[in-house]
């Protein structure tokens, strides 16, 4: 019986530490629609992301840096491309390379000018002019596209069309528009974003899944607070606050995982987040959660505090029993 006993409190706590072993370091947020790889052919550019809008009928003009920072001269060509929301909610753009894929209805490619090849020497930089024309009967709504930079062969050819450098463009058609978002989930969770109501490890973040329901792209923002049992405020994280601000792109979930301060006491927390989004004072989505953080020392007190309990339990049993043998035999 002490046996059974012992495996399945040791069983118990084994699963109680199992959150523990889940957490791998700190996470790296991705970053929506503007975190594109610069994968390594030399290339950088600037900005990496660019939000515009333009009117029917009307044309502007959009500067990007290209800066070849190696020792050998490069023939750089840009390439324009379409790109769709993510699907694994990471917001890492899917940039469509494929020719036989059908474009979005209102694709970017139709949009800007053609951009012709460029030389660049040894560490030298060059401004490209990106020119958006929008006709004047363009459907109204967002078109999200990609020009990519890659070095050209002396063939003629591009060397390695996967090897290239990108910057993002979100740009707006403006209409009958609006914003919309609706909260798919608010929960604490580990550092690899697995949500949970129960930690042995204090170091914990809050995932936040939006959804976009409206017809143009939206940069959210907020604050998580964080209370104790005692209603007393111990962490208070912004909410989406890099610069610029990640993006959830039309009809498509966005992920955000918030690290927070480590917590160091045992007790029940509860996690309360404002977020607005767009111009309307109405646009506010607020939601609470609520954790229990339990030291793994705490765990193991209680582990072996049972163990002793069990033990004398056993132990007095035991000796009642002895003694009533005893006294039988007597």
């Amino acid at each position: 019986m002490i046996k059974r006993l012992f495996k399945t409190k040791v069983a118990s706590f084994l699963y109680l530490l199992f959150p523990v072993f889940l957490i791998a370091g700190n996470f790296a947020p991705a970053y929506a629609a503007s975190n594109v790889s610069a994968f390594d052919n030399g290339f950088t550019v600037s900005p990496v992301r660019n939000i515009l809008s333009v009117n029917r009928g009307q044309t502007t003009i959009v500067q990007i840096t290209v800066e070849n920072p190696s020792n050998a001269p490069v023939t750089a060509q840009a390439i324009v491309n379409d790109f769709l929301p993510s699907g694994d909610e990471t917001g890492v753009p899917r940039i469509i390379t494929n020719n036989n894929t059908t474009l979005p209805l209102d694709n970017f490619i139709s949009l800007v000018k053609p951009i012709p090849t460029f030389y660049l020497g040894p560490e030298q930089q060059k401004i490209i002019n990106v020119t958006v024309a929008v006709p004047s009967n363009a459907t109204s709504g967002d078109y999200y596209g990609a020009v990519r930079f890659a070095p050209v062969s002396q063939g003629g050819g591009v060397v390695a069309l996967n090897a290239t450098v990108a910057t993002i463009f979100l740009l707006t058609v403006p209409g009958n528009l609006y914003q919309k978002l609706s909260l798919v989930q608010f929960s604490a969770a580990d550092l690899n974003g697995n949500s949970s109501s129960f930690f042995s490890n204090g170091q914990l973040s809050i995932v936040t899944r939006l959804k976009n329901e409206g017809t143009t792209h939206s940069e959210p923002f907020g604050t998580i607070l964080i209370k104790n049992m005692f209603g007393k405020i111990v962490d208070n994280v912004q909410f989406n606050n890099s610069t610029p601000r990640a993006s959830i792109l039309t009809q498509s979930t966005r992920k955000f995982v918030t690290i927070l301060k480590k917590q160091k006491w045992l007790g029940y927390y509860t996690a309360t987040i404002s977020i607005g989004y767009g111009t309307q004072v109405s646009s506010l989505i607020t939601a609470k959660t609520t954790f229990w953080y339990i030291p793994v020392w705490i765990e193991i007190t209680i582990l072996v505090v049972l163990i002793l309990i069990i033990i004398g339990i056993v132990y007095l049993v035991r000796r009642r029993k002895a003694s009533k043998f005893g006294r039988r035999l007597k």
